[in-house]
């Protein structure tokens, strides 16, 4: 039986990167929307942001004053929005990255003998509880290392560092919020990191490619998608900082100025980590399209030299060039040298570029919104957008 035969039988393989320990443990304890979906946002989200205000309420009602905690913007950004965040950014990275391993079978890019070993190895790691312990073992120990004042008191941690006693609010923060939301921070990048091993991966394969593919990509284009999952990852960070930078401005006065060179160096390396797996294609794509161009040049030459001795050197009196099936051919030419001439040597485009830049600024409006008059906002955004123009 053929490669393809066996491919066409069994189908494309079905992959999960957002699977593992931690959401088979949610599955048993019955905090996930099915059996195999995902985790059910609000309750994580109630879990580590519920005790922690009601603890702070209490004191207030004790009649000990708000504490730090419950005036903190990043705090309750983090758990309010950045755990939702979080949950649906797993998601985007999770369909994006299954359907271009679908999309990855179901070309016959490679035998699938290949590419079953890189897929298990994959899956092995995704599955190795250490990992995950150790991950979880981390967002612990950063925990702690907020409770005892190891961390340098900056705006994501401003109501903490103020605080001198040891509260219950303060203590399911940096015990059970803070933690977990770091666990799952870590978790995504982990499972980034097992994307970039299998993009590396595949790089290596003998990978059947065509140039002349409209994706502009040799066919792989697919092998983009997983940008806009990391755009969802950047919208996290993204939030997570302009909400630090905002209790910085709020309480010490700090203009937002002061962070634009941190926020152009965050956009940058974030476009740096979404595409440099797929910088490993760039020798793939250089042989497929300068291959291709060969070939093609070759065949476009031997195909102008017998129009041009059918329709310009001998061409008969009484036979009509214009509607001929030669003329439409010669043009089909024309269009495929041009597609090969635009085949990119990565397989991205601006257009994923771009999708990180606006994950990132998007959180940055309020924050800018609150420092700038609207007329001075209005007018800095449509000098963004229409470049200028009157």
């Amino acid at each position: 039986m053929s490669a393809e035969l066996e491919r066409g039988i069994q189908g494309p393989r079905p992959f999960s990167i957002a699977r593992g320990p931690y959401l088979r443990l949610l599955q048993r304890a019955h905090l996930t929307r099915s059996k195999d979906g995902p985790p059910r946002t609000w309750l994580l989200v109630l879990i580590a942001w519920g005790p922690l205000m009601l603890g702070a309420l209490l004191r207030v009602a004790l009649g000990h004053g708000p504490p730090p905690i419950l005036l903190d913007l990043s705090v309750h950004t983090r758990l309010l929005i950045g755990i939702p965040l979080l949950m649906l950014a797993e998601r985007m990275l999770d369909r994006r990255c299954r359907s271009a391993v679908h999309q990855l079978y179901d070309g016959g890019f490679a035998d699938r003998a290949l590419l079953d070993p890189i897929f298990d190895r994959a899956e092995r790691l995704r599955d190795d509880r250490r990992i995950e312990l150790a991950l979880f073992a981390l967002a612990l120990l950063g925990g702690q290392a907020l409770l005892w004042g190891l961390v340098a008191p900056t705006g994501a941690f401003a109501g903490i560092a103020k605080e001198s006693e040891i509260t219950f609010d303060r203590l399911w923060y940096v015990t059970v919020a803070w933690p977990l939301f770091q666990f799952l921070l870590l978790r995504w990048a982990w499972h980034w990191l097992l994307w970039t091993y299998i993009v590396l991966r595949l790089s290596r394969l003998p990978l059947v490619t065509i140039a002349t593919h409209p994706d502009q990509a040799a066919g792989l284009g697919f092998l983009r998608g997983p940008i806009n999952g990391f755009a969802g990852f950047v919208l996290v960070i993204s939030t997570m900082l302009a909400s630090a930078w905002g209790t910085q401005t709020l309480e010490r006065g700090i203009s937002v100025r002061a962070f634009v060179p941190s926020f152009f160096t965050f956009v940058v390396v974030a476009m740096v980590i979404a595409v440099a797996p797929l910088l490993s294609f760039i020798q793939v794509l250089y042989r497929a399209r300068y291959r291709e161009l060969a070939r093609y040049d070759a065949l476009a030459l031997d195909y102008v030299r017998k129009f041009d001795r059918k329709w310009v050197e001998s061409r008969p009196r009484d036979e009509q060039l214009l509607g001929t099936p030669d003329v439409r051919s010669l043009d089909d030419f024309g269009g495929a040298l041009e597609r090969l001439d635009k085949t990119r040597l990565v397989p991205f485009g601006p257009r994923n570029l771009l999708s990180i830049w606006v994950a990132a600024a998007i959180p940055m409006l309020p924050l800018v919104a609150t420092t700038m008059p609207l007329d001075e906002l209005v007018e800095h955004v449509g000098h963004a957008v229409l470049g200028g123009l009157p």
